[in-house]
């Protein structure tokens, strides 16, 4: 709750498809019911976006053009994500972070 994080439909449809696959759900433990409570909440915390699709977004994988139009509703903003693709293919105009390093900078900002 110390940062404000974007978020759209699509995007929360996708964390709820990959928190319902099995091998999560054995991991997390949590029914579909508990699934919607937890993305309900951030939902509700969240800065909801509906960005445009961009016909021809320039984006390393084609599977995750939504996050390049999802970072550009926000100037300044961050995705901070283990995929090493998006890592090392940051767009021209958001930062592009791996988990550590973002938890790392916002330490340090804390002090």
């Amino acid at each position: 709750g110390s940062f404000p994080f974007l978020l759209s439909t699509e995007l929360l449809r996708e964390y709820r498809s990959v928190l319902l696959r099995e091998p999560l759900r054995e991991l997390h433990g949590l029914s579909p019911e508990q699934v919607d409570t937890v993305l309900t909440e951030i939902a509700a915390n969240a800065l909801v976006r509906e960005p445009e699709t961009d016909p021809d977004p320039v984006v390393p994988d084609r599977d995750d053009d939504h996050l390049w139009c999802l970072l550009a509703t926000t100037p300044g903003s961050i995705l901070v994500t283990g995929d090493r693709t998006l890592l090392a293919n940051p767009p021209d105009f958001a930062g592009v972070h791996f988990p550590r390093t973002f938890i790392d900078s916002m330490a340090g900002e804390q002090t």
